[in-house]
C-alpha cells in the first residue's frame, strides 16, 4: 500500500479539526492520523466539578491528573489552553498537610501553557474560591509561558484577595480580561488600606491587552484594578499597554475610567467602551438623562487618547418596549455617542471607529421593525454631524449584532423558534442606515462598510455545523446519540416538518395518536418548532371526527406556517369512499382560522361532495396566507344543479386580499374544477401577483379568461400548461378533438393574454409529446405546441416582460435508442413558427429552454444530462433567427420530471 509522508498526514489533519467528534474519528480511522488528531484533541482542556461519564464520583480534575501521572501519557506538551468551570471552594480540593495539591502536578506535567481561564457557576456565592488562592500560587507563577488569562464571574470575600489573585500573574502574560468579578460591598465603602496598596502586580508592565467587564453587583472593580494598575505600572516607561475593553460600564466606574485615561490614555491605540442599560439607576433616583452625560464627560476626557488609532463602541441592546412610545430615544448609550466621536475629533492618528448596534431578542418584529429599531437609538443627525467631522478617520464601520433568541430577527414576520434568513436582515438594516447619516456617506464613501455578527457565536458554530446536515432523519438522530452539544439543533430541524399518516407500523397507534400524545405531554420540548405539517391518507375517518386532534394541534403548535392535505393516490379507501373531506371540515374549523402564521397550504387530491365544500375549506383558510396550491382536487356531485345547492357567492373568501400565488393543477377526472375555483377567486382575491395554471382543459378556457380580465393587471409571473387529451367517451371522440383547430380557436377566444400588463415572467409547460401518433405526423397537432407560437405573438405588447421559459418534456415510455431527440422535437410542433415568434420578442432579456426528461426509471434520469446536451444543440439547429436576435440571452437548462 503506498504511504504518504507523516508531515503531510499531519497537513490534511490540521485541516480537519474543526470539532473534536471529527479528531477522535481520525484516530479510529488510521493509525498515521492519530499524532495530529491527538495534538489538535488536547490543545484546549476543559476541567469541570462534576463527569457523568464516570461511575466512581472522580471530577474532570482528577481524571485528567491520573492521565498525566500515567507513563503512557504522550499529549502533556499539547495542552496549550486550560480553562477551570465551575470553580468552588471544594474544587479543586485544597491541600492538607503536606500532600501535593493537583495545580502542583498540573504545574508540573504541562509545560506549555499559554492561556488559563478560570470561571465560577453563577449561581456560586461570592467568596467561593478564597480557598484556591494558595493552589493557584503553586501554578500560576510558574507558567513561564503564560499569555492571556481570563477570569470569569469569580467571587472573592476581599478587595485584598482580588489584588492577591493578580500578584499571581507572570511578567510574560500580555492580555487579561476580568468579566464580572464580585465581591462584599461593605468592603468598598473605605478607601484602599496602605496594605492593599502595597500588594504587587507583576504583569502590569508587560500587560498589552486589558479588558474589563464592570460588575453587576453594583461593585466598583473596574476602578479598584485601574488605580491598582496605575499604581503597578508607574513611571512614563516600560508600560506595554495598548488596548483598553471597558465594558458594561455603570455609574460608579466613570471616575476610575477618567483617573486611568488621565494618566495612561496617552499610550493607547485601541479603545472599546460600551455601558450598562441600568447605568443611571446607582447615582440617584432623580437623576436625569442629561445628568448621567454630564457625569461622563465630567470623569472621562477622551482628548486624553492621543495615539488612538482604532476606537469601538459596543451599545447596550435597544429597550424595545420603551421604543414604541419613544422612550427609547433617552437610551444612554446612543445620546452619548455623538459627544464621545465630538471629543475625538482632533485626535490626529485615528483611523478607524468601529460602532456595534445591538438589536433586541425578546420581542416580535411585528411590534417592532428594523426601521422602528434604528429610530429609536438615538438622535441619527447628531451622530451623523459627530461622523462627519472626523475628517482624519479612514474607515467608519457599522457592526449589526443580532441577539439570537426565540423570537425571530428584526424586520422577519414570521412564528417564534423559525429559522431566518440572517442575510436578509442584515441587508435591510445596511440599507437603512446610509440614509440616515448622509452626510456621512457623502464624506466617506467607500470608506463606510457594514458588517454582521451574531450574538454568542461559540454556541452558534454548533448550530450551524449541525444544519449542514438537515437533509436526513437519520442523520439528525445520530447527532443526536453523537454529542449532546448537537441535540437543539438536530431537534429543531428533525420536527420542523411532521408527516402524519394514517398507519404507523412501528406502534398500534396512527402516526397521528402517537403524535398528539407527544404533544400532549409535560415532557414535550419541540412544539414551537413545528412550522410545516403534513396529513397524509386523509381518509372519511382520519382523523376520526368528533375527537379534539384538531384542536389539541392547535393549542399546541403555535408556529404552523405550511399545512398540506393529502389523500392516497389510487387506494381502495379512495375507491370505496369519496367523501373524505367534507367530513373533516368541521374539525379543520377548529385548526385552520387559528394558525396566525400560516402562510402557504397544499390541498393535493383531496375529494369533496359538492363543490360547495371546497368554497367552505377556502372559507377556513386565515388573513395570513399567501401561497395557495390546489392538486386535482375534486368533488362527486358535480352534476347538482345550482338551485339545489347553497349560493356560492355568500361564501366567504378571507384569505384571498392577502394571497399572493395560486397554483392550480387540474384534475385527471376531468371534472370542470378549475373555472369554479377560478370564479371565486375573481369575486374575493385582489392581491395576487403570481399564478400558475396545469393541466387546463379547453372546457375551463373561459374561466381563465374571465380571471385575466380580472386580475390580469397585477400578475407579474404567469405560468401555463395545458392539457390536450381532454374528457372525451371513446378514442374516436379525443383522435377528433386532437386534430381539429378547435382548442385553439377556443383558447384564444376566451383568454387574452394582452391583459397581463404588468407581466415579467411567463412560463409555458407543454404536455408530454404522445410520440406513437409522431410516427405518422399527428403528433404535430398537439394542442399546446400548436398554440405556442400564436401565445407568444400575443405577448409582444407587453413592455415589462424580461423572462419567458419553455418546458419541452419528453416522453416517459421510450427511451433515446427507440425513438431519437430528433423525431421528438420534430414531433413538439412548427419550429419555423415558434422561432418567428419568439425572434419578435426583441425586448425579452432572457429566454429559457428547460429540456425535461420524464423518466421513471433511475437509468433514464443518469442519462439526463447526455440528452440534455444533444437536445441543446438540436433546439439551436431548430430557432436560427432566434439565435440570431437573442445570442447570449438565449439559455437551456436540464429538468426532471414534475418540474412545476
Amino acid at each position: 500500500m503506498l504511504s504518504l509522508p507523516p508531515e503531510l498526514i499531519d497537513y490534511v489533519v490540521d485541516f480537519l479539526h474543526d470539532d473534536l467528534f471529527t479528531l477522535r474519528t481520525c484516530s479510529l480511522v488510521c493509525r498515521a492520523l492519530v499524532p495530529a488528531a491527538r495534538f489538535h484533541t488536547f490543545q484546549h482542556v476543559i476541567l469541570r466539578k462534576g463527569w457523568c461519564h464516570l461511575v466512581r464520583d472522580d471530577t474532570h480534575l482528577d481524571a485528567f491528573v491520573g492521565l498525566l501521572d500515567s507513563t503512557y501519557c504522550t499529549f502533556r506538551t499539547f495542552v496549550t489552553r486550560l480553562t477551570f468551570q465551575e470553580l468552588d471552594w471544594d474544587f479543586p480540593r485544597p491541600a492538607k498537610g503536606k500532600k501535593k495539591t493537583a495545580y502542583f502536578k498540573l504545574r508540573k506535567h504541562l509545560p506549555a501553557l499559554t492561556s488559563i481561564a478560570l470561571s465560577q457557576n453563577a449561581r456560586a456565592r461570592p467568596g467561593a474560591i478564597d480557598s484556591q488562592l494558595p493552589g493557584l500560587a503553586d501554578l500560576v507563577p510558574h507558567c513561564a509561558h503564560l499569555t492571556s488569562v481570563l477570569l470569569d464571574r469569580v467571587g472573592l470575600p476581599l478587595r485584598d484577595d482580588i489584588f492577591l489573585l493578580l500578584s499571581l500573574l507572570p511578567t510574560s502574560v500580555d492580555t487579561l480580561e476580568l468579566i464580572n468579578l464580585r465581591s462584599n460591598w461593605k468592603d468598598f465603602v473605605d478607601p484602599p488600606s496602605e496594605k492593599t496598596k502595597t500588594i504587587p502586580f507583576p504583569a502590569a508592565k508587560s500587560l498589552k491587552t486589558l479588558k474589563l467587564h464592570s460588575s453587576d453587583w453594583f461593585i466598583p472593580i473596574v476602578g479598584e484594578v485601574l488605580d491598582h494598575f496605575t499604581r503597578s505600572a508607574s513611571g512614563k516607561f516600560g508600560v506595554q499597554l495598548r488596548t483598553l475593553e471597558l465594558l458594561d460600564l455603570q455609574a460608579h466606574d466613570l471616575a476610575g475610567a477618567g483617573r486611568f485615561l488621565d494618566v495612561r490614555g496617552g499610550i493607547l491605540t485601541d479603545v472599546a467602551l460600551s455601558f450598562s442599560r441600568g447605568i443611571l439607576q446607582p447615582i440617584s433616583g432623580q437623576q436625569t438623562l442629561e445628568d448621567g452625560i454630564d457625569t461622563f464627560l465630567t470623569h472621562v476626557d477622551m482628548r486624553k487618547l492621543t495615539s488612538l488609532r482604532r476606537f469601538r463602541f459596543h451599545a447596550e441592546p435597544l429597550d424595545i418596549v420603551n421604543s414604541r412610545d419613544g422612550k427609547g430615544k433617552s437610551t444612554f448609550a446612543y445620546r452619548l455617542l455623538p459627544k464621545i466621536l465630538t471629543s475625538l475629533a482632533a485626535i490626529q492618528p485615528l483611523d478607524e471607529v468601529t460602532i456595534r448596534l445591538v438589536f433586541n431578542r425578546a420581542y416580535r418584529p411585528s411590534e417592532c421593525s428594523v426601521a422602528t429599531q434604528l429610530d429609536a437609538l438615538g438622535e441619527w443627525s447628531e451622530l451623523d454631524a459627530a461622523l462627519a467631522r472626523l475628517q482624519n478617520v479612514a474607515s467608519v464601520v457599522f457592526l449589526a449584532i443580532f441577539e439570537r433568541s426565540l423570537w425571530p430577527p428584526p424586520g422577519c414576520d414570521g412564528p417564534l423558534n423559525a429559522k431566518f434568513d440572517m442575510a436578509k436582515v442584515y441587508d435591510r438594516v445596511r440599507a437603512l442606515i446610509p440614509m440616515r447619516i448622509p452626510k456621512t456617506v457623502e464624506g466617506r464613501g467607500n470608506a463606510l462598510s457594514f458588517a454582521v455578527q451574531i450574538w454568542r457565536q461559540e454556541k452558534s458554530s454548533i448550530i450551524s455545523s449541525t444544519s449542514c446536515t438537515t437533509t436526513r432523519a437519520f442523520t439528525l438522530r445520530t447527532c443526536s446519540l453523537v454529542c449532546r452539544a448537537f441535540v437543539p439543533a438536530a431537534r429543531f430541524h428533525t420536527f420542523q416538518h411532521v408527516a402524519l399518516r394514517r398507519r404507523w407500523h412501528r406502534i398500534m397507534h396512527t402516526q397521528l395518536d402517537a403524535f398528539v400524545l407527544l404533544l400532549e405531554s409535560p415532557h414535550c420540548t419541540f412544539p414551537t418548532f413545528v412550522t410545516r405539517l403534513s396529513f397524509q391518507e386523509l381518509d372519511t375517518d382520519f382523523p376520526a371526527p368528533g375527537t379534539d386532534v384538531y384542536s389539541v394541534l392547535r393549542r399546541r403548535l403555535p408556529a404552523l406556517a405550511f399545512i398540506a392535505l393529502s389523500q392516497p393516490k389510487g387506494s381502495s379507501s379512495m375507491r370505496s369512499s369519496r367523501a373524505q373531506l367534507s367530513s373533516q371540515l368541521p374539525g379543520l374549523a377548529n385548526l385552520l382560522p387559528n394558525c396566525t402564521h400560516l402562510k402557504s397550504c397544499l390541498l393535493d387530491r383531496a375529494t369533496f361532495v359538492f363543490l360547495e365544500d371546497i368554497f367552505e375549506f377556502l372559507a377556513l383558510l386565515p388573513a395570513s396566507l399567501e401561497i395557495l396550491e390546489l392538486v386535482d382536487v375534486r368533488w362527486m356531485h358535480f352534476d347538482v344543479p345550482q338551485s339545489e345547492t347553497s349560493d356560492r357567492k355568500t361564501i366567504p373568501f378571507t384569505a384571498a386580499k392577502s394571497l399572493k400565488t395560486i397554483k392550480l393543477h387540474s384534475s385527471k377526472d376531468g371534472v370542470t374544477n378549475m373555472s369554479g375555483i377560478l370564479d371565486h377567486f375573481v369575486r374575493s382575491a385582489t392581491n395576487i401577483t403570481t399564478l400558475e395554471l396545469f393541466g387546463v382543459f379547453p372546457h375551463d378556457f373561459d374561466g381563465v379568461g374571465r380571471f385575466l380580465d380580472a386580475h390580469g393587471a397585477t400578475l407579474t409571473d404567469f405560468a401555463l400548461g395545458l392539457d390536450q387529451d381532454a374528457p372525451a367517451r371513446n378514442h374516436s371522440e379525443r383522435r377528433r378533438q386532437r386534430d381539429s383547430e378547435e382548442g385553439v380557436a377556443a383558447f384564444l377566444t376566451n383568454v387574452d393574454l394582452r391583459k397581463l400588463t404588468s407581466l415579467r415572467r411567463f412560463h409555458f409547460h407543454a404536455q408530454a409529446l404522445d410520440i406513437m401518433h409522431s410516427l405518422h405526423d399527428d403528433g404535430k397537432r398537439a394542442l399546446t405546441h400548436r398554440l405556442l407560437p400564436r401565445i407568444l405573438i400575443s405577448l409582444l405588447g407587453i413592455e415589462r416582460l424580461e423572462e419567458i421559459t419553455i418546458r419541452l418534456p419528453f416522453n416517459v415510455w421510450y427511451t433515446p435508442s427507440d425513438r431519437f431527440l430528433a423525431i421528438q422535437l420534430d414531433g413538439l410542433g412548427a419550429w419555423d413558427a415558434l422561432d418567428s415568434a419568439l425572434a419578435k420578442l426583441t425586448t425579452v432579456q432572457r429566454i429559457v429552454f428547460v429540456v425535461a426528461f420524464e423518466g421513471y426509471q433511475r437509468r433514464d434520469e443518469g442519462m439526463a444530462q447526455d440528452l440534455h446536451d444533444e437536445a441543446v444543440v438540436l433546439v439551436r439547429q431548430r430557432l436560427p433567427k432566434t439565435v440570431h436576435k437573442h445570442g447570449d440571452g438565449l439559455s437551456f437548462a436540464v429538468g426532471t420530471r414534475r418540474v412545476a
